[in-house]
């Protein structure tokens, strides 16, 4: 089956990635996430996903979407995660769609911190009559991938994504302090020319 797998990060992606190729099928990946705060964080998730991409030989999408503002604005706003998920998986639809895909699905799929129920109620409303959304539940293979991530030297982060979620995660100290040494190393070195996501 030609399945399009959104990515969220490299350590996520490890385990589904391994049981779908393992099953037969045809995957790429999807990398498209504007809901990770700061930008030094969305391009450090990325960075693990390529090096997944890599070792797996699989073809991998980025897209560049990155919406700070909408999600400062949301940071209050009890269904957040449901806009998330939404946002994310329509997107992935879309392409899925677009390109002639089969079936598409997401690594959210094996997080335990992650609503289930509500990933696949939406992904299975999204896919329709076109497309087939793969609802494995990976849940059980977590430590497997993360252990395999510790293993290739990839970077797991300790929070979802947004603000709230630095908030909620117990290491909120170390992270705050990591993203605040990045700012200030960030503001001591000029951009390249369109070298940051569209905002």
């Amino acid at each position: 089956m030609k399945l399009l797998l959104h990515a969220c990060c490299g350590p996520c992606a490890l385990y589904p990635l391994d049981r779908l190729l393992d099953a037969g099928h045809e995957v790429t990946l999807f990398y498209l996430n504007p809901n990770i705060q700061p930008l030094s964080e969305w391009q450090r998730r990325l960075d693990g996903v390529q090096t997944v991409a890599a070792k797996m030989n699989v073809p991998l999408f980025a897209d560049d979407l990155y919406l700070e503002r909408e999600y400062v604005r949301r940071a209050a706003d009890p269904n957040r995660c449901l806009y998330c998920y939404d946002l994310r998986l329509s997107q992935v639809q879309r392409r899925a769609a677009a390109d002639d895909f089969e079936a598409f699905s997401t690594t959210l799929l094996v997080s335990p911190y992650q609503n289930r129920d509500a990933i696949v109620t939406r992904g299975t409303a999204l896919a329709g009559d076109q497309l087939l959304f793969l609802a494995d539940d990976w849940r059980s293979g977590y430590r497997q991938g993360q252990q395999a991530a510790r293993d290739l030297g990839l970077y797991r982060q300790k929070y979802c994504g947004c603000l709230p979620s630095i908030e909620a995660s117990r290491f909120k100290d170390e992270i705050r302090a990591r993203h605040l040494a990045e700012a200030k190393q960030d503001s001591a070195v000029p951009p390249a020319p369109d070298s940051s996501p569209r905002k």
